[in-house]
């Protein structure tokens, strides 16, 4: 058997909005029928990733996020409460290479308060 380790070359995000608070980031997806969220380096990641990403990630290299939302979340939490009653789920990807970077290019995307 031949296993071939083949790692994307580019993350492309196409849209990058920063979000003042946890409750409007959490409201925001959960409206949007978003099924979890993202918490790598002190930020709470919402994602939207259109369906035709992981075939042109295959063909081209490049991975497509088409709306990154975030905003700062100092503390990571399995769970975050959504204010119609239910909750929603956070995964910790802090040792992942992807959000790694993805959290470097938030950093540098963070409204100075």
């Amino acid at each position: 058997m031949d296993v071939e380790l083949a790692v994307g070359r580019k993350v492309k995000i196409l849209g990058l909005d920063y979000r003042r608070s946890e409750d409007e980031l959490i409201w925001c997806s959960s409206t949007m029928e978003v099924s979890k969220l993202f918490w790598v380096d002190g930020y709470l990641i919402c994602m939207e990733i259109p369906e035709k990403s992981f075939e042109h990630e295959v063909e081209t290299g490049e991975f497509i996020i088409s709306q990154l939302c975030f905003t700062r979340c100092s503390k990571y939490e399995r769970f975050k409460p959504i204010a119609r009653g239910g909750q929603i789920p956070v995964v910790d990807m802090s040792s992942m290479k992807l959000f790694q970077g993805i959290a470097k290019v938030l950093s540098t995307h963070e409204p100075s308060t």
